[in-house]
């Protein structure tokens, strides 16, 4: 079975996609793409324009939509055809934004799938909007005015695929999304589960941790992660180990904020760390520290989970961080007054091993089992075997 996958970044230098929708658009398709086992041949249909219309990056290729207005309008089929590329089977869609209409336009005859990945409603737009320099990164005044654009932009494609027969229907990573989804495009949704998935380690041994309290930041340097505060705690918290694993989207505008913090010497700023270098960062931290506005449910966070890190967040999805850690309520603005409240949170669990590694085997239980990527394909297999229960009406 070909499934395409239809994103707006891919985990790659030359592709600008270092946030965590690029890095699980890569993950799944290069996992499956690399298993001879499986029948799963996993593309990605890539939102962004390129010199290329094709490339092979990660074990996979990687489609661009065509350049030329001329071609677009002259049968978007072509370009694959002289490349003998058939058509996937199935369409999935990491979220759902304007510019993947640049592919999902031209579908005929396959089902497309609208993965719930982080839908920004009017409540969540007010609390990004909360933090000052959020407006200048993502360069939007109007944040009212994008939502009302999304929802007439989904409601428009709907209304394409009803008239070309073209079943869509809606999944999700995380329950408590699709209230936040049918605020955004006002209408009810029904959408079942599907989690993301992610590699999971055979075997973490407590003794791989370091013998020093080890925090963890793992994510993009960007406002809404509001990092400052990250670095606040290690300013006051100077016997213990903080690790920033991650960089920003707009340096000109992070750099400025994040330069007071350099010198704090228990204070580590790692860059992007990936691969064997990732790993080994996993097994020996202790603590996940999530200090943002706003979240779906973060990749890192399953990431750390899988490696037995209890997580400490100001977002709760699904209950994750109450379930798996500690979560500290929700702050909005630029959140100093949260530092205290996440210093008290990361002593209680530093303090109380037991504690500690009670929630990092139970997260890592949950994660094994519901994020795996053979629970991953179970449940894509039960979804497509049901798309009529599912299919938007």
């Amino acid at each position: 079975m070909r499934v395409g996958i239809v994103v707006n970044e891919f985990f790659h230098d030359k592709l600008g996609g270092f946030g965590g929708y690029g890095f699980m658009a890569k993950s799944i398709a290069q996992y499956f793409n690399l298993r001879l086992d499986s029948d799963l041949e996993f593309r990605i249909y890539l939102s962004r324009k390129s010199v290329s219309s094709i490339r092979k990056v990660h074990d996979t290729l990687v489609i661009f939509p065509p350049r030329e207005g001329n071609l677009l309008k002259r049968g978007y089929s072509s370009l694959l055809q002289r490349r003998n590329l058939r058509w996937p089977d199935v369409f999935i869609t990491i979220e759902f934004l304007e510019r993947y209409l640049l592919h999902l336009s031209k579908v005929r005859g396959r089902p497309i799938i609208i993965w719930l990945q982080d839908p920004i409603d009017e409540k969540e737009w007010e609390k990004l909007e909360s933090v000052k320099v959020e407006q200048d990164f993502i360069g939007i005044r109007d944040l009212k005015k994008l939502t009302f654009s999304r929802r007439a932009a989904l409601k428009g494609f709907l209304e394409l695929s009803k008239r070309r027969n073209i079943t869509v229907l809606f999944v999700t990573q995380a329950n408590s999304l699709i209230e936040r989804a049918e605020s955004l495009y006002d209408r009810s949704i029904r959408a079942p589960l599907l989690p993301n998935p992610i590699e999971i380690p055979q075997e973490v041994k407590w003794s791989e941790k370091s013998s020093k309290p080890s925090i963890l930041f793992l994510g993009r340097l960007d406002p809404q992660k509001r990092p400052w505060l990250f670095c606040e705690l290690a300013r006051r918290m100077p016997k213990v180990d903080f690790f920033v694993a991650g960089m920003p989207h707009k340096p000109e505008i992070m750099e400025p904020i994040l330069k007071p913090y350099r010198d704090i010497p228990n204070l580590h700023f790692l860059g992007l760390v990936t691969g064997q270098d990732k790993e080994k960062l996993l097994r020996r931290s202790w603590i996940l520290v999530n200090t943002s506005v706003h979240e779906g449910l973060p990749v890192s966070w399953l990431e750390a989970l899988a490696y037995k890190i209890p997580i400490i967040a100001s977002v709760n999805t699904d209950e994750y961080a109450s379930r798996f850690g500690k979560f500290v309520g929700e702050f909005m603005r630029e959140g100093f007054e949260a530092v205290p409240v996440f210093e008290e949170a990361i002593w209680c669990l530093i303090d109380n091993k037991e504690l500690r590694e009670n929630l990092g085997e139970k997260g890592f239980k949950h994660v094994s089992t519901v994020h795996s990527f053979s629970f991953f394909e179970k449940r894509l297999r039960e979804i497509l075997e049901r798309i009529d229960d599912y299919k938007v009406t």
